[in-house]
C-alpha cells in the first residue's frame, strides 16, 4: 500500500527527507510505525532500511525483494510512501546471520538500488524503529496505541484551563503514569547499562510522537545535565499548533507561561527509575510556550523530607 503525503506539505517534507539522506538530519517523518516488536528475537540482526526512489525506480523494490530471498534473508515488513514525484520505501530485513554488520548490509543493498539514496540501521531488541518519527497515528485505517494529536490537544486545552494549577498537576501525574507503563511494557529494567536505557527511551519518545530527545551530561549525584526536547507534543501551546488560529486557549497558555507538565512528569519518572533515585527532579528552563526554539529540562534534586 502506498500512502500519499498531503500536497501542502510536499516541499517541506522533501527538504527534511533530503536532509536525512544527506546526513544533516538524524530522523525523517513516517506516516505510521513499522511494528518491530517481537522480530529479531532469535539473536540474529534485524535491519531497518529506508530508501528514496524516483518515480521510475520502483522496479528496484521488486528486484531487491527477489535478491533478499535468494540470499536467504527475510523481509519482515515493507511500506511505501509517496511525496510528490518521489517514493520513500521502508523495510525490515532479518538476515539470519549474526556476523552481518550495518556497513555490510548497506554494501549488499546499494548495487541493487543503484543511485537511490539509502540508509541502513541495525534495530536494537525492543526498539520500535531507529530512523523515523511518526507523522500520523493511524496504520491501515486502524488507530494505533499512541494518543492522536487531536485528542491530546483537546485534553491539554481543557484540563489546565478548567482546573488551573490542579490541572497542571493532573497532566504531570499523567506523565508519571505513562512512564510507569512504558518502563514495564518495554522492559527498560532489563537493560544492562544507562546508555541502553537512554537509547530505548529516546526511541520510544520519538516513535510515539512525544518529541525528539537529546541528553546532555546527565549526572544525578552532581545534579547536572539537561534534556533537550525538539518537536514536543506539548508545542500545541504555541504558534506551532495546527489549531493556533482558532484556539484562544492556546494563547491563554502562553500568557500564563504554562510549561510542559506532562513531558516533565514522564521524563522525571523515567530518570528516577533509570538512576534508582527518587530525589531526581527536572525543571524546564526554556519552552516553546514562551517562544523558545525548543524545550530544555535541567536536572535538579528535590529535598529529602
Amino acid at each position: 500500500m502506498v500512502r500519499t503525503m498531503e500536497k501542502g506539505n510536499e516541499e517541506n517534507l522533501n527538504t527534511i527527507i533530503d536532509a536525512f539522506f544527506n546526513g544533516t538530519e538524524p530522523y525523517m517523518p513516517h506516516f505510521s510505525l513499522i511494528e518491530t516488536m517481537g522480530a529479531g528475537k532469535g539473536g540474529t540482526p534485524l535491519f531497518f532500511v529506508a530508501a528514496k526512489l524516483g518515480a521510475g525506480a520502483l522496479d528496484a523494490v521488486g528486484q531487491t525483494i527477489s535478491t533478499l530471498v535468494q540470499k536467504g534473508y527475510t523481509l519482515v515488513s515493507l511500506e511505501t510512501e509517496r511525496i510528490g514525484d518521489s517514493y520513500v520505501v521502508y523495510g525490515l530485513v532479518d538476515c539470519h546471520d549474526e556476523g552481518v554488520s550495518e556497513s555490510e548490509m548497506s554494501s549488499f543493498l546499494q548495487p541493487i538500488l543503484g543511485t537511490a539514496a539509502c540508509k541502513v540501521k541495525m534495530v536494537r531488541q525492543g526498539e520500535l524503529n531507529p530512523l523515523t518519527y511518526p507523522s500520523s497515528t493511524r496504520s491501515n485505517g486502524k488507530p494505533l496505541l499512541t494518543i492522536p494529536y487531536e485528542v491530546y490537544h483537546a485534553m491539554i486545552r481543557i484540563i489546565p484551563t478548567s482546573l488551573g494549577s490542579g490541572g497542571d498537576y493532573i497532566l504531570y501525574m499523567s506523565g508519571v503514569n505513562v512512564a510507569e507503563y512504558l518502563w514495564d511494557t518495554h522492559g527498560l529494567a532489563d537493560y544492562d547499562d544507562f546508555e541502553e536505557q537512554f537509547a530505548v527511551l529516546e526511541d520510544l519518545f520519538r516513535s510515539l510522537g512525544f518529541g525528539i530527545l537529546a541528553f546532555e551530561d546527565l549526572d544525578p549525584l552532581k545534579s547536572i545535565g539537561r534534556i533537550h526536547v525538539r518537536d514536543s507534543l506539548e508545542s500545541c501551546r504555541s504558534e506551532k499548533c495546527w489549531y493556533w488560529d482558532r484556539c484562544e486557549s492556546g494563547k491563554l497558555y502562553r500568557a500564563r507561561g504554562t510549561l510542559c507538565t506532562f513531558t516533565r512528569g514522564l521524563l522525571t519518572e523515567m530518570l528516577r527509575r533509570i538512576f534508582d533515585d527518587t530525589l531526581v527532579d527536572l525543571v524546564e528552563i526554556t519552552c516553546v510556550t514562551k517562544g523558545d526554539k525548543e524545550c530544555v529540562f535541567e536536572l535538579t534534586r528535590t529535598k529529602a523530607l
